[in-house]
Formats: structure tokens, C-alpha cells, sequence
């Protein structure tokens, strides 16, 4: 019979350093593992990747076509105010020998010119010359370029989906308004430009904020 130590035994009556045999848990059999793998993955893939038509295919789409409107309604004075303004055109030089007309007595005021410049005029709506036209045509981009930064901030705290829509909901409401404005005064026109600008400036990083999270 073995003694132990009395200053060795606990007050429960356990002796202090005696370890006692542990109960292993039955293990699992691995088909179950394989199959609780299995399904969790099953699981995440239809979490992540949404089938064979993703989300992110939907957002580069929208965003496409988003981006072809904003340069649609961009360019689209530029193509206008041609027959907004009128224009000239300049045929050059045809020489008498090689015409069939004659020409009018006022340009044959010089008898030794060999040739006339044909030139036609195109009437247009408004009395814009080059340098307001040049105005007009500018003013855009001084709204553009203040909202570049202020629209990558307002996409991180409202959402991107919110800023990119905003921006080309207005500006295609902007456009429409156009041909109003310029028939009320051209100062009224320049100011829906430089708006329209400033609505378009957002839509670029509102976008870089969406493929970031996307």
C-alpha cells in the first residue's frame, strides 16, 4: 500500500500533480467533413458569384451606357450651334478660263485677278460670332472640372449608385432646357452650360467608387 503525503492532497481529498486519463471524443467519420466542406462551398459560390450572369456584368453595362449618355449630351451643342449660328464656307479660287458662268460685274473690279472665291453663308438663329461661340463651347468645362473631387467624396458617403444617377438624370434634364435658354439670352445659355458641367462632373468618380467596391 502506497502512502501519500498529506500536504500533498487537496481539500477535496485529489492528490495535487495526479493527472487523470482524458476522454478522447469519438471522431467524426470523413464522408461527413467532405460533405459539410462540400456545402459550404456550394454555399459560397452562390453567395459570390451570383450564377453565370454576375452582378458586376449588370454595373459595367449600366455604366456603359451611362458614360455614352453624358458624352452624348457633352458633344451634342458642339454639333448644333453650327446651324444655331450659321456658318461660311469658302469654295476657293475658280479660275474664268475654267468656269462656265460669268461672274458678277462686282468681282471683276480687277482686271488682272485670275480667279474668284466663292463663298456662301449659311443663316443661322442666332447672332453669335466666333469668340461667343468659343464661350459657349467652353463654359462646360468650368463647371466640369470643380466637381471632380466633391464627387468622389459625395459617392463614399451617399453611394455611388445615388451620384451616378443624380448626375445623369439633371444633366439630361439640363440638355433639354437648352434650346430655351438660348432663346431667352445667351448669358441664360452659358449658365446651363457651366451647370450642366458641374452635374457631369460627378459621374466619373462615382463610378470609380462603385468598381472599387464591386
Amino acid at each position: 500500500m502506497t502512502r501519500v503525503d498529506p500536504s500533498l492532497m487537496s481539500p477535496t481529498g485529489e492528490v495535487i500533480g495526479e493527472h487523470k486519463p482524458q476522454e478522447h471524443p469519438q471522431p467524426q467519420p470523413s464522408n461527413t467533413k467532405s460533405l459539410q466542406l462540400h456545402s459550404d462551398s456550394i454555399d459560397l459560390e452562390d453567395r459570390y458569384e451570383g450564377g453565370c450572369w454576375q452582378v458586376r456584368y449588370t454595373l459595367a453595362i449600366l455604366a456603359l451606357v451611362g458614360i455614352a449618355l453624358m458624352y452624348a449630351m457633352r458633344v451634342v451643342l458642339s454639333i448644333a450651334i453650327v446651324a444655331m449660328a450659321g456658318s461660311q464656307e469658302h469654295h476657293g479660287n475658280v479660275t474664268h478660263e475654267a468656269s462656265n458662268m460669268c461672274p458678277a460685274s462686282n468681282q471683276l473690279a480687277d482686271t488682272n485677278t485670275s480667279g474668284i472665291t466663292k463663298q456662301t453663308k449659311i443663316v443661322g438663329e442666332f447672332d453669335w460670332d466666333e469668340s461667343i461661340q468659343g464661350v459657349i463651347l467652353g463654359s462646360f468645362f468650368w463647371g466640369y472640372c470643380c466637381t471632380n473631387i466633391l464627387g468622389g467624396r459625395a459617392a463614399e458617403y451617399m453611394g455611388g449608385k445615388l451620384v451616378f444617377g443624380s448626375g445623369i438624370v439633371l444633366s439630361a434634364l439640363l440638355t433639354v432646357l437648352t434650346p430655351l435658354s438660348a432663346r431667352f439670352s445667351t448669358e441664360l445659355l452659358i449658365a446651363v452650360r457651366v451647370i450642366i458641367g458641374i452635374v457631369q462632373g460627378v459621374v466619373f468618380p462615382a463610378i470609380n467608387s462603385m468598381l472599387a467596391t464591386w
